[in-house]
């Protein structure tokens, strides 16, 4: 239920970066989370095509918490890997193969359906 608010929020996040360029290797700046809390990997794919072989990787500084495909990600639809922190951290987001029209934001989520801060990647 949560995931649906985040998306909702990545949407107004990125309302104005829907004509910024995408590349195939997208990388989302560090955001600090604490003990327990979800680093949340969203991509959004914008196309009227499916976007395959994406892969999205969850980062703990340079340590790789959880990695997500390859995988599709429908049209017009969303795909998210996440990792919950079991201590405090630095939270980063890697995504390999995404298509031109996808973007892809990076969420910490404290677990009560507030994301606490939302970044664009590029």
């Amino acid at each position: 239920m949560h995931r649906l608010l985040i998306l909702s929020l990545m949407t107004l996040c990125f309302s104005g970066g829907l004509v910024a360029p995408a590349f195939a290797n997208e990388y989302c700046p560090s955001v600090s989370v604490g003990a327990t809390q979800y680093c949340d990997c969203i991509v959004f794919n914008y196309a009227t095509k499916d976007d395959a072989g994406v892969t999205i990787t969850v980062l703990n500084g340079s340590t790789v918490l959880n990695t997500c495909g390859p995988l599709t990600v429908l049209a017009g639809s969303y795909y998210q890997c996440d990792a919950q922190f079991s201590a405090a951290g630095i939270c980063g987001c890697q995504v390999t193969g995404d298509a031109k029209l996808s973007r892809t934001s990076l969420c910490v989520d404290p677990g009560n359906f507030a994301p606490l801060t939302c970044v664009p990647c590029k």
